[in-house]
């Protein structure tokens, strides 16, 4: 095959590319869910096998791009609006800590060590885990804390800036 045709097929299938990564939608790469990394990888890998290997038909490629990034359109689309399929896939947020107690199952379901769930608290300036109402690791994997009330994560009792009016 010769240059001009690899640089003409790499060009389409970038704007392919282009397209169909505004047809998936704008989430953030800390965003993304299992599917939508995996996805990403399969779609680059198809691009790339695509532009340099002449004996793949670039329709055979478009025709699978499209195909991986319809499903992730799809199963995006039944995720935010189907609770059951939701569940079903485990893309729910999961309980790590609860009234200052640290949840193993939680942990477990996570795949994450008391190690690293106590650092991610300490970032958010969580020193005492007795302040802490409920841990939670979302679906994008950032973990979010509810403080109990009264307290302010350093085991002292909250100080309120504006205080009530006697």
């Amino acid at each position: 095959m010769p240059w001009y045709e690899y640089i003409a097929r790499s060009l389409i299938i970038a704007v392919a590319l282009v397209v169909l990564a505004h047809f998936m939608g704008r989430r953030i790469v800390a965003q993304m869910t299992t599917i939508d990394f995996v996805v990403g990888i399969t779609v680059g890998s198809i691009a790339a096998v695509a532009s340099l290997n002449p004996k793949v038909p670039l329709w055979a490629a478009l025709l699978t791009l499209v195909t991986w990034t319809g499903s992730q359109w799809v199963y995006a689309n039944l995720e935010r609006r189907c609770p059951a399929f939701r569940s079903a896939v485990g893309e729910t947020e999961t309980v790590l800590v609860q009234n200052g107690e640290i949840s193993p199952s939680g942990l477990d379901k996570a795949k994450i060590s008391r190690q690293i769930l106590l650092s991610e608290l300490r970032a958010k300036q969580v020193t005492n885990l007795a302040d802490v109402e409920m841990a939670t690791m979302e679906p994008t994997g950032k973990i979010a804390v509810k403080l109990s009330p009264n307290r302010d994560g350093t085991g002292a009792a909250r100080k309120d800036i504006f205080p009530e009016p006697k």
